[in-house]
């Protein structure tokens, strides 16, 4: 389970993918050439040593007009100022930018092109990270519902029920104590709120099992999470492989149970605040719910549109 973007109109804003984000001044919100130049220069850096003079990475053929390297920074852009839609994104440069791009490619030469990419775009995400929390050895993990439908139309609805291990399925949400109908999605940020790792998973998937899926990402840190993510057999098997330490607090009916201290329960509810800041900010995300369901269902394209209207409702 592969994670897909996030993104965050706001100052700074957010973007993130395989693990990426990138800080954004105000005034690049919604300038797609602006953000394109600052950008560029950075993406150019990072692969400087896998791309030929015209910023293209090795291939047999004669080299495309605009770059490897453009098509990059044109994706990451437009994930940041919320372009998931590459019908959205093309319409905005054909009325606001025709002279701004003028090597820029088609659609469908962008769609084939970035999908090819995907590799490399991965590698940048997670370059862009590092360089935002370089050495960061502390995390947030928590999970928060994602529905698909109402509760009542769970029985009718044929959304993203093919493939069977793909499927939604019906959870409950302790937090709001109520049923759902769709998926979890898992979110891991750093202490600051930055987002680090994105997991989707069926609705009745407990929270602990995200950790599997997260855990080649990270290691040699603290992990932090609610007690969702009790189980003393993976948590030892975390540490002994990867030596994560997850941290989280003690039922009360647990053997040799000890109540949090003081100063414990003051910096967890500080550090709880900060990641209900960074899911509120996903839940304001139509674009990132609807990303997420198509890494987890390629088979439908976009022209589709069969989980928009479910999503939104």
């Amino acid at each position: 389970m592969n994670q897909k973007r996030l993104v965050q109109e706001a100052a700074p804003g957010y973007i993130m993918g395989a693990k990426l984000i990138i800080k954004q001044g105000d005034n690049l919100m919604h300038d797609i050439k602006k953000a394109f130049d600052q950008l560029r220069p950075i993406v150019a850096e990072m692969f400087h040593q896998d791309t030929d003079a015209y910023g293209n990475f090795q291939k047999p053929g004669r080299p495309p007009r605009f770059s490897d390297l453009d098509l990059l920074t044109l994706s990451v852009v437009a994930e940041s100022l919320s372009l998931d839609s590459e019908h959205a994104l093309f319409q905005r440069l054909q009325s606001d930018y025709q002279d701004a791009f003028p090597t820029l490619i088609d659609r469908s030469g962008y769609n084939v092109r970035r999908r090819k990419l995907a590799p490399y775009l991965d590698q940048l995400r997670h370059r862009l990270q590092q360089r935002l929390i370089p050495q960061e050895d502390r995390f947030l993990v928590d999970s928060m519902p994602l529905p698909i439908c109402q509760i009542a139309r769970a029985s009718r609805v044929r959304i993203c029920r093919s493939p069977l291990e793909t499927a939604p399925a019906t959870g409950y949400c302790a937090s709001q104590d109520q049923w759902y109908y769709g998926y979890k999605l898992h979110t891991v940020c750093s202490l600051d709120g930055v987002v680090t790792s994105l997991d989707l998973s069926p609705a009745n998937t407990a929270d602990i099992h995200s950790l599997r899926d997260i855990k080649a990402e990270y290691a040699d840190c603290v992990i932090y999470g609610d007690k969702g993510y009790l189980g003393q057999e993976l948590q030892l098997e975390l540490f002994t492989t990867r030596r994560i330490q997850v941290e989280t607090p003690m039922r009360r009916n647990q053997k040799d149970y000890r109540p949090p201290t003081r100063h414990h329960s003051a910096g967890a509810q500080t550090d709880r605040n900060v990641f209900l800041a960074t899911l509120g900010s996903i839940s304001d995300s139509p674009e990132l719910c609807e990303n997420l369901w198509r890494r987890r269902h390629p088979g439908v394209c976009e022209s589709d549109g069969v989980y928009a209207p479910a999503i939104r409702e």
